[in-house]
């Protein structure tokens, strides 16, 4: 890494020490805690501001960094065309975003920090280090840290926007035109402030406006914004699109470059070739399987490396990708002595998470609940729109333009349902709690499709449509080539005689679900007709 120009301060340079990293085939220098050795801090020694940046390096396979060509392009361009402010990278959660920002840092040498690496989540301790890097980079010492000793003030976020409007100052002195780019991942994992009210409401307490020559290029998972409603212009927001055509591109052309015979992952392109597996044919399907999810091709590729994975079975869940959501949903879980999220574990978001994994087509929220059996108030629209969003792929052609949600990979879904690789006995208790809430919403879903199964077949087809496949009238109407009011009676025919046969024996609920997806006219309620998505029994045959 581009250590340089942080070492420098008045009388003299900062010892640096170093280490390498590597896979043999490419190697780089880190310096390792250059201020973590200089500084100390009122609150006890200084964290490590570079400690686990070999590790993480190694981890993103940061060698072998490909594309984003143009997000980068569309990153210089703003702190080139503008006087200060934010660019928000977002994206779902294991599309690149990490790597991306991991890059910037190795390539431009910026001050960054990365909430995944230890004390990554703490406000304080991430304005210190950032505070450290900014005091060594504009030998900011004299002012700031005499001594090379840090105030206890130092963790404020009053203080440290103060520091950043000095070192943009000294930057403008000494360093005309060159900007201040603080390189922040992960923005929206950062723990809350301890005192509540303090800093800007941003994240870290970073300043919601920042200096002249200041800039802050953060990462953030999709369905965090709430946390981001501070920040003030100008501000650039850009997205990484899962399926983009930008995304797809990157992902074929580092496949193809990691195995290369002639430049690639050694060990990678003979573990492949041991298993007599043809180098084009793997590459199409490890794309095919990834579907532009960067953590499922890792995970894929290193055990493929290791010999842990046969390189024909690239669709398998990876051993590790399942302990990487397990984690996930230990925090969607929340404390075990925690009674009020138990409660919202086992009556909102565990039936949630079952229904997702149940239907193979997006949903809204309002939907996804009705066919759960609960409440679609606002913790069930919390928890898909913020907690889980990163995780899902979105549409906005529900009723009345409400977006749907969809697991956004299988490999999510086959946990979800129980199916954990083997090797891995300690997620065996979470697979027997996903078995069995995947049973009960199988056994919801079938309660409900049962019914369709009873009806007239004129009313079964265009009901299926309707309420099944999620089609306006127009739409069916077109298909079975009928008149719209020919469609209209029978979805609601069909429906009344589904909540006639449910009324008895059936449990209030389904009812209700029923009749609330009944036709309305238009305009007579906010609450528009159901269109639900969810497979269809083989016996009710062809739908025209």
């Amino acid at each position: 890494m581009g250590g340089d120009p942080w070492l420098k301060r008045s009388g003299g340079t900062v010892p640096v020490q170093g280490g390498q990293y590597g896979d043999g085939n490419w190697q780089s220098n880190y310096f390792a805690p250059v201020t973590h050795n200089f500084f100390t801090w009122a609150s006890g020694r200084l964290p490590d501001p570079h400690a686990g940046w070999g590790q993480l390096a190694r981890d993103l396979d940061l060698a072998r960094f490909t594309g984003r060509g143009e997000l980068v392009r569309k990153i210089d361009g703003f702190i080139e065309t503008q006087p200060r402010g934010y660019v928000i990278v977002r994206a779902e959660a294991g599309v690149g975003k990490s790597a991306l920002a991991a890059y910037l840092v190795e390539a431009r040498s910026w001050p960054y920090h990365f909430t995944q690496l230890p004390d990554g989540r703490s406000p304080d301790v991430a304005r210190v280090k950032l505070a450290a890097q900014l005091i060594a980079r504009w030998d900011l010492f004299d002012d700031w840290a005499p001594g090379g000793a840090l105030s206890h003030e130092s963790a404020a976020a009053g203080w440290f926007a103060e520091l950043l409007a000095a070192a943009a100052e000294k930057a403008q002195r000494c360093e005309p035109g060159e900007a201040i780019v603080l390189v922040i991942d992960g923005l929206d994992e950062a723990d809350a402030e301890v005192q509540a009210g303090t800093g800007s409401g941003l994240p870290l307490g970073l300043p919601a406006s920042l200096p002249d020559g200041v800039f802050v290029v953060a990462t953030s998972r999709l369905g965090a914004d709430r946390s981001l409603h501070g920040v003030r212009n100008p501000a650039s927001w850009l997205e990484i699109e899962v399926e983009g055509v930008d995304n797809l591109r990157d992902m074929r052309h580092f496949i193809d470059k990691i195995t290369s015979p002639d430049d690639g992952d050694g060990r990678l392109v003979e573990a492949i070739r041991a298993r007599g597996t043809d180098l084009a044919w793997f590459r199409r399907e490890v794309t095919a399987a990834c579907g532009g999810v960067w953590i499922y091709l890792r995970y894929v590729l290193n055990e493929i490396r290791d010999g842990t994975r046969d390189p024909r079975s690239v669709g398998d869940l990876p051993t590790d990708l399942a302990a990487y959501y397990a984690e996930q949903v230990e925090q969607w879980r929340g404390a075990p002595d925690n009674a009020a999220a138990l409660r919202g574990w086992e009556q909102t978001r565990l039936p949630l998470l079952a229904m997702l994994a149940a239907v193979h087509t997006p949903l809204t929220v309002t939907e996804l609940a009705l066919l759960a059996e609960i409440p679609a108030g606002e913790a069930a629209h919390g928890f898909i729109e913020e907690t889980v969003r990163a995780f899902l792929s979105h549409d906005d052609d529900g009723p009345l333009g409400a977006p749907r949600y969809a697991l956004r990979h299988q490999s999510l879904r086959d946990l979800l349902k129980g199916n954990i690789p083997a090797g891995r006995p300690d997620l065996a208790g979470l697979a027997r709690m996903f078995s069995a809430q995947a049973r009960l919403a199988q056994e919801r879903l079938e309660a409900t499709i049962g019914l369709l199964a009873r009806l007239p077949a004129d009313q079964a087809e265009v009901t299926m449509l309707r309420m099944f496949a999620g089609l306006d009238t127009e739409a069916v109407a077109e298909i079975l080539r009928k008149p719209a009011t020919a469609v209209r009676a029978a979805a609601r025919g069909g429906l009344k005689t589904m909540l006639s046969i449910a009324g008895n024996g059936t449990d209030r609920r389904l009812r209700s679900r029923i009749r609330y997806s009944l036709p309305q006219p238009p305009g007579l309620s906010r609450l528009s007709r159901l269109s639900w998505s969810c497979p269809v029994p083989e016996a009710l045959g062809p739908t025209g």
